[in-house]
């Protein structure tokens, strides 16, 4: 038997294949790429590479025709309402929830972060039981590690069977800082879901690392690592691990990449951020690759790749 889950699943990527062939047959200036150089990416969404399709400005959408009751068709959907749990993000969130409720004719939900060259196109498919006769769907935001702090807006406007949208609403939002406050932070992130390891030896020879820093140094003044992210390969959302020091002993510091698991990818990004008093002050970018497991710095007991030096003066 057929669960109702794979029905509903099968509905919408049913609904959102019908209406992207719609929208190709009408108009061949919309593009259909994968999204990549969108700051915020939508799961199980498609990206069309043609700006929004509703003027945010003035947040008119679509002027409605007659209503049913004068002998006309329906209004363009609209969005009834937008919820989440709140209005923070930190840079790099995966997995964000928004409940979009709509009118009952709406077919789809283009969703759009302000800034993004293009937006998300997303079916609806399940009557709301707490708006009936609404309709309502469950979107996951993930946002890129590059946006800039500070205040946001993602745009969500509801079309119908026939491509029109009704006016747009946004959600604002406060993009956070997602490095923690320190004296001094070496944080590394990467993009896709390896295991990596952030690896910091201090002038004196510790070394710090989520393996060791909790033996190799002790005192509530001591360097720590904040978090062991996709240990393991349990994904956890962060893909980002910060060394936080209160204390800096002068002399040289060297900060590694190391790859404790490929986790079956074959290649992520990585980028090494120097920050003291949360004012950048140097950066590293580079790519780890799943071989390098098997090379003699590689794997989880390897020193991993050299990414950064820099210098404290006494």
């Amino acid at each position: 038997m057929v669960s109702p889950g794979t029905l509903f699943r099968s509905a919408a990527r049913l609904s959102l294949i019908a209406l992207l062939a719609l929208i190709c047959a009408c108009d061949d200036q919309v593009e259909v790429t994968n999204g990549l150089e969108a700051k915020l990416r939508v799961a199980s969404a498609q990206y069309l590479e043609d700006g929004y399709p509703v003027d945010t400005k003035t947040d008119a959408g679509v002027v409605p025709p007659a209503p049913v009751s004068d002998g006309g068709v329906l209004p363009p959907p609209r969005i009834s309402s937008l919820e989440s749990l709140n209005n923070s993000v930190e840079r790099g969130m995966v997995g964000k929830t928004v409940r979009v409720v709509t009118s009952e004719n709406a077919r789809t939900v283009a969703i759009g972060l302000e800034g993004d060259p293009g937006y998300w196109l997303i079916p609806v498919a399940a009557r709301s039981i707490e708006f009936a006769p609404d309709l309502e769907l469950s979107a996951a935001l993930d946002f890129d590690r590059s946006l800039p702090v500070g205040p946001t807006k993602v745009w969500f406007a509801a079309s119908d069977a026939d491509g029109r949208y009704g006016p747009a609403r946004s959600l604002d939002l406060t993009i956070l800082d997602d490095v923690p406050s320190a004296p001094l932070v070496v944080s590394l992130s990467w993009s896709a879901n390896f295991d990596l390891d952030l690896v910091v030896v201090q002038p004196d020879g510790k070394v710090v690392t989520n393996k060791a820093v909790r033996s190799a140094t002790e005192g509530p003044n001591a360097a720590k690592i904040d978090l062991d992210s996709n240990s393991a390969c349990v994904f956890d959302g962060h893909r980002m691990e910060n060394a936080l020091f209160t204390q800096t002993p002068p002399g040289e510091y060297q900060v590694y990449v190391r790859q404790a698991s490929s986790c079956g990818l074959p290649t992520t990004g990585w980028s090494v951020r120097l920050l003291r008093e949360g004012v950048e002050l140097d950066r590293s970018t580079g790519a780890s690759y799943a071989f390098e497991t098997d090379l003699p710095n590689g794997g989880p007991t390897g020193p991993g790749r050299l990414a950064l030096r820099f210098n404290i003066g006494g």
